[in-house]
Protein backbone atom coordinates (compact mmCIF):
# COMPACT_ATOMS: atom_id res chain seq x y z
CA UNK A 1 0.00 0.00 0.00
CA UNK A 2 1.89 3.16 -1.02
CA UNK A 3 0.64 6.36 -0.72
CA UNK A 4 1.82 10.36 -0.74
CA UNK A 5 0.84 12.84 2.45
CA UNK A 6 1.61 16.46 2.07
CA UNK A 7 2.03 18.96 5.39
CA UNK A 8 3.99 21.62 6.47
CA UNK A 9 7.11 20.57 8.53
CA UNK A 10 6.47 22.44 12.29
CA UNK A 11 7.79 25.17 12.51
CA UNK A 12 9.86 25.80 9.06
CA UNK A 13 7.29 26.72 6.26
CA UNK A 14 8.41 23.90 4.62
CA UNK A 15 6.15 21.15 2.53
CA UNK A 16 7.54 17.93 3.11
CA UNK A 17 6.32 15.38 1.06
CA UNK A 18 6.47 11.51 2.82
CA UNK A 19 5.78 8.71 0.91
CA UNK A 20 5.25 5.13 2.33
CA UNK A 21 5.90 1.74 0.67
CA UNK A 22 5.18 -1.28 3.68
CA UNK A 23 8.13 -0.94 6.05
CA UNK A 24 10.13 1.84 4.19
CA UNK A 25 9.37 5.71 4.94
CA UNK A 26 11.36 8.26 3.11
CA UNK A 27 11.20 12.11 4.17
CA UNK A 28 12.02 14.64 1.46
CA UNK A 29 11.66 18.61 1.72
CA UNK A 30 12.56 21.50 -0.20
CA UNK A 31 14.75 24.17 0.83
CA UNK A 32 17.20 21.04 2.85
CA UNK A 33 17.04 17.70 3.76
CA UNK A 34 14.75 16.76 6.47
CA UNK A 35 15.73 13.15 7.19
CA UNK A 36 15.33 9.39 6.60
CA UNK A 37 13.87 6.23 8.33
CA UNK A 38 14.09 2.76 7.55
CA UNK A 39 12.00 1.72 10.78
CA UNK A 40 8.63 0.09 10.04
CA UNK A 41 7.64 0.89 13.98
CA UNK A 42 7.78 4.20 15.45
CA UNK A 43 9.38 6.85 13.04
CA UNK A 44 9.61 10.99 13.71
CA UNK A 45 10.24 13.23 11.27
CA UNK A 46 13.48 15.67 11.49
CA UNK A 47 13.11 18.76 11.08
CA UNK A 48 15.19 22.04 11.63
CA UNK A 49 13.32 22.83 14.49
CA UNK A 50 14.08 19.17 15.86
CA UNK A 51 16.48 18.59 18.74
CA UNK A 52 18.10 16.03 20.35
CA UNK A 53 19.47 16.74 24.16
CA UNK A 54 23.51 15.11 24.37
CA UNK A 55 23.75 11.78 26.50
CA UNK A 56 24.75 11.04 29.81
CA UNK A 57 23.37 13.73 30.98
CA UNK A 58 19.52 14.58 33.46
CA UNK A 59 17.84 17.34 32.15
CA UNK A 60 14.85 19.45 33.61
CA UNK A 61 12.70 21.59 31.06
CA UNK A 62 14.52 24.70 31.96
CA UNK A 63 18.24 22.87 30.78
CA UNK A 64 16.16 22.28 27.30
CA UNK A 65 14.65 25.87 27.15
CA UNK A 66 18.54 27.24 27.64
CA UNK A 67 20.09 24.73 25.23
CA UNK A 68 17.92 23.51 22.25
CA UNK A 69 18.21 26.62 20.28
CA UNK A 70 14.87 27.36 20.62
CA UNK A 71 12.81 24.36 20.57
CA UNK A 72 11.96 24.39 23.66
CA UNK A 73 11.26 28.01 24.93
CA UNK A 74 9.56 29.43 28.73
CA UNK A 75 10.06 29.42 31.85
CA UNK A 76 8.46 29.26 35.62
CA UNK A 77 5.69 26.41 35.21
CA UNK A 78 4.95 27.05 31.52
CA UNK A 79 6.76 25.47 28.55
CA UNK A 80 6.41 25.60 25.35
CA UNK A 81 7.98 22.63 22.58
CA UNK A 82 8.16 24.11 19.44
CA UNK A 83 10.58 21.15 17.62
CA UNK A 84 10.51 16.92 18.14
CA UNK A 85 12.38 16.45 20.99
CA UNK A 86 15.10 13.53 21.38
CA UNK A 87 16.17 11.80 24.94
CA UNK A 88 19.12 9.44 23.69
CA UNK A 89 19.63 5.91 25.56
CA UNK A 90 22.18 7.46 28.49
CA UNK A 91 20.12 10.65 29.60
CA UNK A 92 16.96 11.30 31.34
CA UNK A 93 14.42 14.39 31.43
CA UNK A 94 12.86 15.24 34.66
CA UNK A 95 9.27 17.15 34.73
CA UNK A 96 8.69 18.98 38.09
CA UNK A 97 5.52 19.25 39.77
CA UNK A 98 3.26 22.05 38.31
CA UNK A 99 4.47 22.29 34.64
CA UNK A 100 2.76 22.85 32.01
CA UNK A 101 4.19 21.60 28.53
CA UNK A 102 2.37 23.11 25.38
CA UNK A 103 3.02 21.17 22.22
CA UNK A 104 3.22 23.01 19.12
CA UNK A 105 1.04 20.79 15.93
CA UNK A 106 2.48 17.35 15.16
CA UNK A 107 5.16 17.70 17.71
CA UNK A 108 6.02 14.76 19.81
CA UNK A 109 8.77 13.72 22.87
CA UNK A 110 10.87 10.87 21.76
CA UNK A 111 11.92 8.96 24.81
CA UNK A 112 15.15 6.95 24.12
CA UNK A 113 16.10 7.15 27.45
CA UNK A 114 13.83 7.80 29.95
CA UNK A 115 10.91 10.18 31.74
CA UNK A 116 9.81 11.46 35.43
CA UNK A 117 7.07 13.60 35.90
CA UNK A 118 7.23 14.43 39.20
CA UNK A 119 3.48 15.82 39.19
CA UNK A 120 1.22 15.56 42.38
CA UNK A 121 -2.47 15.75 43.53
CA UNK A 122 -1.69 19.49 44.42
CA UNK A 123 0.22 20.14 41.58
CA UNK A 124 0.23 18.20 38.15
CA UNK A 125 2.29 17.95 35.38
CA UNK A 126 -0.25 18.27 32.40
CA UNK A 127 1.05 17.93 28.59
CA UNK A 128 -1.34 19.84 25.95
CA UNK A 129 -1.40 20.79 22.74
CA UNK A 130 -0.44 24.51 22.18
CA UNK A 131 -1.97 25.50 18.96
CA UNK A 132 -5.06 23.07 17.94
CA UNK A 133 -7.14 22.32 20.85
CA UNK A 134 -8.81 18.88 19.40
CA UNK A 135 -7.93 15.20 19.25
CA UNK A 136 -4.39 14.27 17.24
CA UNK A 137 -3.12 17.87 17.39
CA UNK A 138 0.12 16.63 18.97
CA UNK A 139 2.27 13.00 18.50
CA UNK A 140 2.57 12.80 22.39
CA UNK A 141 5.29 10.75 24.44
CA UNK A 142 7.47 7.85 22.41
CA UNK A 143 9.14 5.70 23.92
CA UNK A 144 11.52 3.76 22.66
CA UNK A 145 13.92 3.17 25.28
CA UNK A 146 15.04 -0.72 24.90
CA UNK A 147 13.49 -1.73 28.11
CA UNK A 148 14.93 1.84 30.47
CA UNK A 149 11.78 2.51 33.32
CA UNK A 150 9.65 5.92 32.79
CA UNK A 151 7.54 6.89 35.65
CA UNK A 152 5.08 9.58 35.08
CA UNK A 153 3.07 10.58 38.04
CA UNK A 154 0.22 13.10 38.90
CA UNK A 155 0.15 13.72 34.78
CA UNK A 156 -2.41 14.73 32.69
CA UNK A 157 -2.36 14.50 28.84
CA UNK A 158 -4.91 16.43 26.59
CA UNK A 159 -5.28 16.23 22.36
CA UNK A 160 -2.51 14.02 21.49
CA UNK A 161 -3.00 11.51 18.68
CA UNK A 162 -1.67 8.50 20.66
CA UNK A 163 -0.74 9.91 24.17
CA UNK A 164 1.83 7.49 25.48
CA UNK A 165 3.14 5.06 22.59
CA UNK A 166 5.40 2.48 23.77
CA UNK A 167 7.92 0.16 22.26
CA UNK A 168 10.39 -1.76 23.76
CA UNK A 169 10.22 -0.01 27.37
CA UNK A 170 9.18 -0.28 29.87
CA UNK A 171 6.80 2.66 32.18
CA UNK A 172 4.92 2.65 35.69
CA UNK A 173 2.17 5.34 35.66
CA UNK A 174 0.52 6.63 38.84
CA UNK A 175 -2.36 9.13 39.15
CA UNK A 176 -1.96 9.19 35.06
CA UNK A 177 -5.18 10.57 33.04
CA UNK A 178 -4.93 10.83 29.03
CA UNK A 179 -7.77 12.89 27.35
CA UNK A 180 -9.27 13.54 23.91
CA UNK A 181 -6.91 11.09 21.54
CA UNK A 182 -7.36 10.64 18.30
CA UNK A 183 -6.06 7.25 18.22
CA UNK A 184 -5.10 5.10 20.99
CA UNK A 185 -4.61 6.69 24.13
CA UNK A 186 -2.21 4.22 25.09
CA UNK A 187 -0.39 1.80 23.00
CA UNK A 188 2.13 -0.67 23.61
CA UNK A 189 4.31 -3.13 21.64
CA UNK A 190 7.06 -5.32 23.06
CA UNK A 191 7.01 -3.15 26.49
CA UNK A 192 5.46 -3.30 30.03
CA UNK A 193 3.01 -0.99 31.68
CA UNK A 194 2.24 -0.67 34.98
CA UNK A 195 -0.54 1.79 35.69
CA UNK A 196 -2.81 2.42 38.62
CA UNK A 197 -5.38 5.36 39.71
CA UNK A 198 -5.47 6.79 36.09
CA UNK A 199 -8.78 7.52 33.85
CA UNK A 200 -9.08 7.51 30.43
CA UNK A 201 -11.45 9.78 28.68
CA UNK A 202 -12.61 10.47 25.37
CA UNK A 203 -10.53 8.31 22.92
CA UNK A 204 -11.53 7.81 19.38
CA UNK A 205 -9.57 4.35 19.01
CA UNK A 206 -8.85 2.36 21.86
CA UNK A 207 -8.41 3.48 25.51
CA UNK A 208 -6.00 0.96 26.22
CA UNK A 209 -4.17 -1.17 22.95
CA UNK A 210 -1.39 -3.98 24.17
CA UNK A 211 -0.12 -5.53 20.72
CA UNK A 212 3.08 -8.36 20.42
CA UNK A 213 4.56 -9.21 23.19
CA UNK A 214 3.30 -6.98 25.54
CA UNK A 215 1.86 -6.92 29.38
CA UNK A 216 -0.61 -4.53 30.75
CA UNK A 217 -1.16 -4.47 34.62
CA UNK A 218 -3.60 -1.67 36.01
CA UNK A 219 -5.63 -1.05 39.30
CA UNK A 220 -8.02 1.73 40.10
CA UNK A 221 -8.05 2.43 36.28
CA UNK A 222 -11.21 4.36 34.90
CA UNK A 223 -12.66 4.52 31.50
CA UNK A 224 -14.97 6.67 29.37
CA UNK A 225 -16.19 7.36 26.00
CA UNK A 226 -13.68 5.24 23.86
CA UNK A 227 -14.09 3.78 20.85
CA UNK A 228 -12.62 0.28 23.00
CA UNK A 229 -11.41 -0.65 26.79
CA UNK A 230 -8.98 -2.45 26.52
CA UNK A 231 -7.56 -4.14 23.32
CA UNK A 232 -5.28 -6.60 23.90
CA UNK A 233 -3.98 -8.64 21.01
CA UNK A 234 -0.81 -11.35 20.63
CA UNK A 235 0.19 -10.40 23.74
CA UNK A 236 1.94 -12.03 27.27
CA UNK A 237 -1.07 -10.97 29.62
CA UNK A 238 -3.16 -8.70 31.05
CA UNK A 239 -3.96 -8.09 34.50
CA UNK A 240 -7.19 -5.45 35.39
CA UNK A 241 -8.60 -5.04 39.08
CA UNK A 242 -10.60 -2.07 41.10
CA UNK A 243 -11.68 -0.72 37.54
CA UNK A 244 -14.69 0.85 35.62
CA UNK A 245 -14.87 0.58 31.83
CA UNK A 246 -18.25 2.57 30.85
CA UNK A 247 -19.98 3.72 27.28
CA UNK A 248 -17.34 1.58 24.82
CA UNK A 249 -18.87 1.32 21.20
CA UNK A 250 -16.52 -2.11 21.00
CA UNK A 251 -15.63 -4.53 23.17
CA UNK A 252 -14.92 -3.16 27.21
CA UNK A 253 -12.19 -5.74 27.64
CA UNK A 254 -11.39 -7.88 24.20
CA UNK A 255 -8.61 -10.10 24.96
CA UNK A 256 -6.93 -12.32 21.92
CA UNK A 257 -4.34 -14.87 21.77
CA UNK A 258 -3.00 -13.89 25.33
CA UNK A 259 -0.92 -16.36 27.44
CA UNK A 260 -2.74 -14.82 30.57
CA UNK A 261 -5.50 -12.98 32.16
CA UNK A 262 -6.67 -11.77 35.24
CA UNK A 263 -9.04 -10.07 36.08
CA UNK A 264 -10.56 -8.77 39.10
CA UNK A 265 -13.78 -6.51 40.59
CA UNK A 266 -14.44 -5.18 37.12
CA UNK A 267 -17.81 -2.80 36.31
CA UNK A 268 -18.07 -3.36 32.32
CA UNK A 269 -21.26 -0.67 31.65
CA UNK A 270 -22.97 0.39 28.09
CA UNK A 271 -20.41 -1.98 25.71
CA UNK A 272 -22.32 -1.67 22.45
CA UNK A 273 -19.90 -4.86 21.36
CA UNK A 274 -18.92 -7.65 24.24
CA UNK A 275 -18.79 -6.61 27.59
CA UNK A 276 -15.85 -9.14 28.24
CA UNK A 277 -14.32 -10.85 25.10
CA UNK A 278 -11.90 -13.90 25.66
CA UNK A 279 -10.32 -15.62 22.51
CA UNK A 280 -7.50 -17.98 22.66
CA UNK A 281 -6.86 -16.88 25.65
CA UNK A 282 -4.06 -19.79 27.75
CA UNK A 283 -5.19 -19.16 31.18
CA UNK A 284 -7.35 -17.21 33.30
CA UNK A 285 -9.13 -16.06 36.26
CA UNK A 286 -11.72 -13.80 36.85
CA UNK A 287 -13.73 -12.88 39.80
CA UNK A 288 -16.21 -10.11 40.99
CA UNK A 289 -17.10 -9.09 37.48
CA UNK A 290 -20.43 -6.58 36.80
CA UNK A 291 -22.06 -6.28 33.50
CA UNK A 292 -24.61 -4.13 32.40
CA UNK A 293 -26.21 -2.95 29.23
CA UNK A 294 -23.82 -4.57 27.05
CA UNK A 295 -24.52 -6.22 23.56
CA UNK A 296 -23.14 -9.82 24.88
CA UNK A 297 -22.05 -9.71 28.27
CA UNK A 298 -19.44 -12.06 28.39
CA UNK A 299 -18.18 -13.88 25.22
CA UNK A 300 -15.72 -16.34 25.25
CA UNK A 301 -14.79 -18.97 22.10
CA UNK A 302 -11.76 -21.79 21.90
CA UNK A 303 -10.37 -21.68 25.57
CA UNK A 304 -9.72 -24.83 27.25
CA UNK A 305 -11.44 -23.87 30.55
CA UNK A 306 -13.28 -21.22 31.99
CA UNK A 307 -13.96 -20.66 35.30
CA UNK A 308 -16.12 -17.97 36.57
CA UNK A 309 -16.58 -17.48 40.25
CA UNK A 310 -19.00 -14.00 42.17
CA UNK A 311 -20.19 -12.36 38.89
CA UNK A 312 -22.48 -10.26 39.39
CA UNK A 313 -24.73 -8.45 36.66
CA UNK A 314 -27.57 -6.22 35.51
CA UNK A 315 -29.15 -6.11 32.40
CA UNK A 316 -27.40 -6.90 28.47
CA UNK A 317 -28.98 -5.51 25.63
CA UNK A 318 -28.62 -5.66 21.61
CA UNK A 319 -29.16 -7.96 18.48
CA UNK A 320 -27.80 -10.93 20.18
CA UNK A 321 -29.05 -10.63 24.57
CA UNK A 322 -26.98 -13.17 25.46
CA UNK A 323 -25.16 -12.82 28.89
CA UNK A 324 -22.74 -15.82 28.75
CA UNK A 325 -22.17 -16.96 25.19
CA UNK A 326 -19.48 -19.71 25.45
CA UNK A 327 -17.80 -21.63 22.75
CA UNK A 328 -15.42 -24.31 21.90
CA UNK A 329 -14.66 -25.13 25.59
CA UNK A 330 -13.32 -27.87 27.28
CA UNK A 331 -14.75 -27.55 30.55
CA UNK A 332 -16.99 -24.57 31.79
CA UNK A 333 -17.33 -24.02 35.28
CA UNK A 334 -19.76 -20.72 36.54
CA UNK A 335 -20.74 -20.77 40.41
CA UNK A 336 -22.06 -17.74 42.59
CA UNK A 337 -23.62 -15.65 39.59
CA UNK A 338 -26.23 -13.11 39.77
CA UNK A 339 -28.24 -12.00 36.45
CA UNK A 340 -31.21 -9.67 36.54
CA UNK A 341 -33.34 -7.68 33.72
CA UNK A 342 -31.29 -9.39 30.96
CA UNK A 343 -32.50 -8.84 27.35
CA UNK A 344 -32.00 -12.57 26.39
CA UNK A 345 -30.34 -15.57 27.59
CA UNK A 346 -28.46 -16.32 30.18
CA UNK A 347 -26.32 -18.83 28.68
CA UNK A 348 -25.66 -19.82 25.46
CA UNK A 349 -23.09 -22.52 25.18
CA UNK A 350 -22.43 -24.47 21.95
CA UNK A 351 -20.20 -26.88 21.81
CA UNK A 352 -18.49 -27.47 25.24
CA UNK A 353 -17.86 -30.98 26.25
CA UNK A 354 -18.87 -30.54 29.92
CA UNK A 355 -20.41 -27.32 31.96
CA UNK A 356 -20.98 -27.07 35.32
CA UNK A 357 -23.31 -24.29 36.41
CA UNK A 358 -23.90 -23.66 39.89
CA UNK A 359 -25.89 -21.00 42.53
CA UNK A 360 -27.01 -19.27 39.52
CA UNK A 361 -29.75 -16.52 40.69
CA UNK A 362 -31.58 -15.19 37.33
CA UNK A 363 -34.58 -12.98 37.32
CA UNK A 364 -36.73 -11.94 34.14
CA UNK A 365 -34.33 -12.93 31.39
CA UNK A 366 -35.87 -11.73 28.00
CA UNK A 367 -35.48 -15.41 26.37
CA UNK A 368 -34.65 -18.87 27.56
CA UNK A 369 -32.46 -18.82 30.82
CA UNK A 370 -30.13 -21.51 29.51
CA UNK A 371 -29.85 -22.82 25.87
CA UNK A 372 -27.13 -25.77 24.77
CA UNK A 373 -26.42 -26.18 21.19
CA UNK A 374 -23.56 -29.01 21.38
CA UNK A 375 -24.81 -30.69 17.82
CA UNK A 376 -20.94 -30.56 17.25
CA UNK A 377 -19.09 -32.18 20.64
CA UNK A 378 -18.93 -35.69 19.80
CA UNK A 379 -20.13 -36.44 24.30
CA UNK A 380 -21.32 -33.59 26.46
CA UNK A 381 -22.61 -32.92 30.04
CA UNK A 382 -24.37 -30.26 31.18
CA UNK A 383 -25.38 -29.80 35.11
CA UNK A 384 -27.33 -27.02 36.15
CA UNK A 385 -27.16 -26.94 40.64
CA UNK A 386 -28.56 -25.37 43.12
CA UNK A 387 -30.28 -22.41 41.32
CA UNK A 388 -33.11 -20.12 41.04
CA UNK A 389 -34.58 -19.08 37.85
CA UNK A 390 -37.78 -17.24 37.42
CA UNK A 391 -39.63 -14.86 35.38
CA UNK A 392 -38.50 -16.36 32.02
CA UNK A 393 -39.59 -16.68 28.62
CA UNK A 394 -39.28 -19.97 28.69
CA UNK A 395 -36.99 -22.65 30.36
CA UNK A 396 -34.20 -24.76 29.27
CA UNK A 397 -33.39 -26.02 25.64
CA UNK A 398 -31.00 -28.73 24.69
CA UNK A 399 -29.65 -29.47 21.25
CA UNK A 400 -27.25 -32.54 21.07
CA UNK A 401 -25.49 -34.69 18.72
CA UNK A 402 -27.82 -37.47 19.39
CA UNK A 403 -29.28 -39.71 22.13
CA UNK A 404 -26.92 -40.58 24.94
CA UNK A 405 -24.34 -38.21 23.82
CA UNK A 406 -25.46 -35.28 25.32
CA UNK A 407 -27.21 -35.06 29.10
CA UNK A 408 -28.46 -32.29 30.94
CA UNK A 409 -28.61 -32.81 34.60
CA UNK A 410 -31.16 -30.28 36.53
CA UNK A 411 -30.46 -30.91 40.64
CA UNK A 412 -32.12 -28.84 43.59
CA UNK A 413 -33.14 -25.96 41.09
CA UNK A 414 -36.41 -24.03 40.93
CA UNK A 415 -38.15 -22.80 37.81
CA UNK A 416 -41.10 -20.34 38.06
CA UNK A 417 -43.46 -18.12 36.37
CA UNK A 418 -41.69 -18.79 32.30
CA UNK A 419 -43.50 -18.66 29.76
CA UNK A 420 -42.93 -21.60 27.28
CA UNK A 421 -41.47 -25.12 27.48
CA UNK A 422 -40.14 -25.76 31.12
CA UNK A 423 -37.83 -28.76 28.75
CA UNK A 424 -37.17 -28.43 24.92
CA UNK A 425 -34.63 -31.27 23.87
CA UNK A 426 -33.19 -32.12 20.56
CA UNK A 427 -31.54 -35.44 20.22
CA UNK A 428 -30.72 -35.28 24.31
CA UNK A 429 -31.44 -36.54 27.74
CA UNK A 430 -32.49 -34.25 30.24
CA UNK A 431 -32.21 -35.52 34.19
CA UNK A 432 -34.58 -33.88 36.74
CA UNK A 433 -33.25 -34.37 40.38
CA UNK A 434 -35.44 -32.68 42.89
CA UNK A 435 -35.85 -29.93 41.34
CA UNK A 436 -39.25 -28.11 41.48
CA UNK A 437 -41.26 -26.72 38.36
CA UNK A 438 -44.33 -25.15 37.31
CA UNK A 439 -46.36 -26.25 33.89
CA UNK A 440 -45.85 -28.92 32.77
CA UNK A 441 -44.85 -27.56 29.35
CA UNK A 442 -42.83 -30.23 27.62
CA UNK A 443 -41.32 -30.27 24.26
CA UNK A 444 -39.78 -33.37 23.13
CA UNK A 445 -37.69 -34.29 19.52
CA UNK A 446 -36.08 -37.88 19.67
CA UNK A 447 -35.02 -36.98 22.88
CA UNK A 448 -35.67 -38.57 26.51
CA UNK A 449 -36.85 -36.94 30.30
CA UNK A 450 -36.60 -38.30 32.76
CA UNK A 451 -37.58 -37.28 36.53
CA UNK A 452 -35.76 -38.42 39.55
CA UNK A 453 -36.56 -37.58 43.61
CA UNK A 454 -39.27 -34.47 42.85
CA UNK A 455 -39.02 -32.38 45.83
CA UNK A 456 -43.08 -31.84 44.82
CA UNK A 457 -45.60 -32.07 41.85
CA UNK A 458 -48.28 -29.45 41.30
CA UNK A 459 -50.97 -30.20 38.32
CA UNK A 460 -52.69 -27.76 36.02
CA UNK A 461 -55.78 -27.95 34.17
CA UNK A 462 -55.95 -27.15 30.59
CA UNK A 463 -56.96 -23.47 31.19
CA UNK A 464 -53.56 -23.12 33.38
CA UNK A 465 -55.40 -23.22 37.37
CA UNK A 466 -53.68 -24.90 39.63
CA UNK A 467 -55.66 -28.15 40.77
CA UNK A 468 -55.41 -28.50 44.95
CA UNK A 469 -56.09 -31.62 47.01
CA UNK A 470 -55.13 -34.09 43.94
CA UNK A 471 -52.76 -37.05 43.89
CA UNK A 472 -49.99 -37.52 41.16
CA UNK A 473 -48.25 -40.33 40.55
CA UNK A 474 -45.30 -40.58 38.28
CA UNK A 475 -44.29 -43.33 36.80
CA UNK A 476 -41.82 -44.11 34.04
CA UNK A 477 -42.55 -46.38 31.07
CA UNK A 478 -40.75 -49.59 32.57
CA UNK A 479 -41.65 -49.26 35.82
CA UNK A 480 -37.93 -48.06 37.27
CA UNK A 481 -38.97 -45.17 38.82
CA UNK A 482 -43.00 -44.61 40.55
CA UNK A 483 -44.35 -42.29 43.30
CA UNK A 484 -47.29 -40.85 44.57
CA UNK A 485 -47.66 -37.65 45.33
CA UNK A 486 -50.78 -37.35 47.84
CA UNK A 487 -52.81 -33.76 48.05
CA UNK A 488 -49.68 -32.19 45.99
CA UNK A 489 -48.47 -29.98 49.01
CA UNK A 490 -45.23 -28.52 48.26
Amino acid sequence: MRHFTVRESPGTGNIVYRYRAMLLSIVIVFSGFVGISFNGGMTVVAGSNDYTSPGGVQWYMEDLAANSSGNVTGSGDDFYIHGNITIPHNASLIINESYTCWFDDNVSLLVRGKIVSNGTSANPVVLCSNDTRAPGAFKGIRFDSNGRTSYLNHTTVFFADTALYLMNSTAVLYNVSLNETSGPAMELHNSTVIYHHGTINYSLQEAVKVNEDSAFTASNLTVWECSHGINARNGINISVSNSVIRNVTEDGICAVNLSNVQLSNITLENCSGNGLNLVDVESHSWNDITISACTVGVNVTNLSTVSIHGANGAWCSGDSNVYYRIRNVNELEVCNISVVNNGGSIFLIQNVSTSYLTNITASAPGNLPVEVNNTLASRSRIYLNGSSITNTAGGIRVEGAGLGQTEMRVTNTTFANYGTEYVNATNSTVILLNSTYLKDHVGLNYSQLRYEHFMCVRPYNATGNELDGVDVRVRSENGTYDRLFPGCVC
